[in-house]
């Protein structure tokens, strides 16, 4: 449900929404319910990732930052989606807006403010075979990578810049010869776009088990596990979470 900034009146998204919780972030899966809805020009484009949602403790005051950059940012939207699992069942509520379309073309760029944190961030739905425990990063291919990583760069409430911007970082940067060079299958694409996300796990061993039961293809590189979405020409590469000293 969406609030209407004038009205404050709730009406529905037009879509229809499943989430994959970890620990530490989720990824969420949505289809357009109605024609006019805003992801029906990014499902037409090509099947894939199409948002990249960064968080925030504060979306008015990042929405500020940002506009030190870019001006015409669209107010701070306030919306909520029903939570049926769990303990703690209601209305998860958020604030949140997107980044300039025309600027950030990878897909639908935005900062997402969680008011009700207890309601989506559950045990009962973060627990899952493969040990997945967060989600750790994301893969951006770019036709200009230093281009794209100077974009990204400068945001934060804090007006610090977000951590590790780089190949290496929760933000990596896919330049077109590292597309070629990876042999998953996957195609290089036309056009800037989100291709990949890292997850982390308690046990690569326990996901290299689940995967061959379940008949699934990866491929072992020294950084972790990449299992290809081929219909997605996508990717996830899980790392085994580092033990803390």
């Amino acid at each position: 449900m969406a609030r209407d900034p004038e009205s404050g009146e709730r009406r529905p998204l037009g879509q229809l929404s499943s989430h994959v919780v970890f620990k530490k972030g989720y990824l969420e899966l949505s289809a357009p319910a109605i024609e006019n809805n805003h992801l029906v020009p990014f499902v037409e484009r090509y099947s894939g990732l199409h948002i990249l949602a960064l968080a925030t403790n504060d979306a008015e005051e990042q929405r500020r930052a940002c506009q030190k950059r870019h001006p015409d940012l669209p107010a701070v939207a306030q919306a909520s989606r029903p939570i049926e699992y769990g303990k703690n069942q209601g209305a998860a509520g958020f604030k949140w807006f997107p980044l300039p379309g025309d600027v950030f073309r990878e897909g639908i760029v935005c900062f997402v403010e969680h008011l009700t944190r207890n309601l989506v961030f559950q045990d009962e739905v973060s627990s899952h075979p493969n040990q997945a425990i967060a989600l750790a990063g994301v893969a951006l291919f770019s036709r200009d990578p230093e281009a794209t990583a100077a974009r990204y760069k400068p945001f934060a409430a804090t007006g610090q810049e977000l951590p590790h911007v780089h190949e290496k970082g929760y933000l990596r940067i896919i330049a077109r010869e590292d597309m070629a060079n990876a042999d998953f299958g996957l195609k290089i694409p036309a056009e800037d776009r989100i291709v990949g996300l890292d997850v982390e796990t308690t046990s690569l061993a326990a996901l290299k088990n689940l995967l061959r039961k379940n008949k699934m293809a990866f491929h072992e590189r020294p950084e972790g596990v990449v299992v290809p979405l081929l219909p997605l020409n996508s990717f996830l590469l899980f790392k085994e979470q580092q033990a803390a000293f």
